[in-house]
């Protein structure tokens, strides 16, 4: 299993509701957006994509979330824009 498929081992088989939030270099928007959403307590899994940020949020919000199995970051090797992001997790979703 490469880097690319291991980050996205825990989406995989996703059964309740999930979310998830799109970002571009903003991790501090980003991290309240997630905090918000697990505060609520509804959510299976948080999904944060990364859209290809030119700084430092992959990094920034991996080693916020890495120790919380409701949270996943993933980092897209692209940015798309908008839709790619989503579908991204869209494909992985249906393909795990």
């Amino acid at each position: 299993m490469d880097r690319f498929e291991s980050e996205y081992r825990n989406i995989g088989g996703m059964m309740g509701a999930s979310i998830v939030i799109l970002t571009y270099n903003n991790s501090d928007l980003a991290i309240q957006l997630a905090d918000n959403a697990y505060a609520i307590g509804m959510f299976e899994k948080i999904v944060l994509v990364d859209n290809c940020s030119t700084d430092d949020t992959y990094e920034k919000l991996h080693r916020i979330f890495s120790e919380n199995n409701s949270v996943v970051v993933i980092r897209s090797q692209k940015n798309g824009g908008y839709a790619y992001g989503n579908n991204l997790v869209h494909r992985i979703i249906n393909n795990a």
